[in-house]
């Protein structure tokens, strides 16, 4: 949530007003407080007024004041700043919007009753190695989880990966949706059942068209994986290759791969990582765990 107003009301406490941005806010629970990212107090809910009446919970899109314990000056807090519980959708609300404000997506897309109208035009973005073997990460732990083998087998990795390996499922992802939300909700993507994977490809789509597009591509959702490979070899090869690579679609993962080695090397560890095409995925995952220059 957002604050839009704060004030005192004497025998009750500080109330900071707002809306409800996503999810729900329940009475007794726990918070952060935010400004551009950065926490700044941990303050607890202890009441939830709704014009006027008190409340125990409070959903999304409902403007509501929040009775906070743990500040006791309105002068400490500023309209702007954002109260957040500790789970991965609020925390991935703080970059979602810091897309929407900054990217301008090339051609507009809809996606509704199932069905995609438009293949966006994707935005280029810098590759960055440590949120790549994040996304690779969580994506293993994720096939693991799914293959019943419960926690990752981190000890046949080297030591200078086995750091990032003894990290718990629930971290990696935390730390996934903090560092980019795109490729947190394309690793949900690529794991989801077919009805929840919709709805993740259209929140997907709406804060970075190039991941959905991807998404799209991986999944074959709504068989859609041919147009959009198109779509991306147009617009970001890379990708186009990267969604080959992955799904070895039309026989063809040898030769994106070696495609991958001369136009992005990052997308190729990523996919060598994924696929452990030739044995290679400690050695790939070595590559983006180096210090990006």
């Amino acid at each position: 949530m957002t604050i839009e107003n704060v004030f005192s009301i004497t025998g009750k406490g500080l109330f900071a007003v707002g809306t409800i941005s996503i999810g729900c806010v329940k009475k007794g629970v726990n918070a952060e407080i935010y400004q551009n990212k950065a926490k700044l107090y941990n303050v607890k809910i202890i009441g939830i007024d709704i014009f006027r009446q008190s409340v125990d919970i409070a959903n999304q899109g409902e403007k509501v004041g929040l009775i906070l314990e743990g500040i006791d000056d309105k002068n400490m807090l500023e309209n702007g700043m954002k109260i957040t519980n500790l789970t991965v959708k609020e925390r991935l609300l703080f970059e979602k919007e810091s897309i929407q404000k900054t990217e301008h997506n090339a051609s507009s897309h809809v996606m509704n009753n199932d069905k995609i109208d438009e293949i966006p035009i994707p935005e280029k973005k810098h590759r960055n190695k440590k949120d790549i073997l994040l996304f690779a990460l969580a994506f293993l732990f994720w096939d693991a989880e799914e293959e019943g083998a419960g926690d990752f087998n981190f000890k046949q990795y080297p030591p200078v990966l086995q750091r990032f390996f003894s990290f718990k499922f629930s971290d990696v992802l935390e730390l996934l949706g903090e560092a980019d939300p795109s490729l947190f909700l394309l690793a949900a993507a690529l794991q989801n059942d077919q009805d929840s994977r919709s709805n993740t490809i259209k929140e997907l789509m709406g804060i970075s068209p190039i991941h959905g597009t991807l998404a799209l591509a991986i999944t074959d959702h709504l068989f859609m994986r041919e147009k959009s490979i198109e779509a991306l070899k147009k617009d970001d090869p890379a990708y186009a290759s990267l969604a080959v690579a992955i799904t070895d679609y039309n026989g063809g993962r040898i030769e994106a791969i070696e495609n991958l080695s001369e136009i992005d090397p990052i997308l190729e560890s990523l996919a060598i990582a994924l696929t452990d095409y030739n044995g290679g995925r400690i050695n790939a995952m070595l590559k983006l765990a180096e210090t990006q220059e």
